[in-house]
């Protein structure tokens, strides 16, 4: 089974919109985030296992005039904190990610891990794919999870 990790407020600690508006620049901002490792470390050992990639939307688009600077920049992040050899692909923000997963991986069962609801049940609209919001309180109970453990523990019910 795929499976797919969002980048910011997953992989790596985001700033509230109100602040990244304080920024110039892009990268900038990812100087003051830091990565969640044992988050990274699920993610990498996972992908021993199965197909794990990285779908990342465009960051705050006054930062950044060119999509692929912001792409730039959050592999550049990647490889500085050890993401190891996930694939990511950073994706305009006018792009959804299931949509993005339907054109380039096709509609085999994927799990998506993301911290936004509206993406998690933007991805659930197909029928194959399963979200699981990491956030303190998500749209379903069962598929929430706030740390490593739950998320683990939730991704355990799924795969077995």
């Amino acid at each position: 089974m795929r499976i797919i990790f969002d980048m910011d407020g997953v992989l790596v600690s985001t700033l509230p919109r109100e602040e990244a508006h304080k920024y110039a620049e892009i990268a900038d901002v990812y100087r003051t985030l830091r990565p969640y490792r044992k988050i990274i470390n699920v993610m990498k050992i996972l992908s021993l296992h199965h197909d794990v990639a990285i779908v990342s939307k465009t960051a705050v688009e006054h930062l950044c005039d060119h999509h692929y600077e912001t792409e730039r920049i959050k592999k550049e992040f990647a490889i500085k904190h050890n993401f190891g050899m996930i694939p990511m692909h950073v994706i305009p923000a006018s792009i959804s990610k299931r949509e993005f997963c339907l054109a380039n991986f096709g509609d085999e069962p994927t799990i998506l891990i993301d911290d936004y609801g509206k993406n998690c049940e933007d991805w659930e609209k197909q029928s194959t794919f399963i979200a699981i919001q990491y956030a303190e309180t998500g749209a379903k109970d069962w598929a929430t999870a706030k740390d490593s453990c739950r998320l683990l523990e939730v991704l355990w019910e799924i795969l077995e």
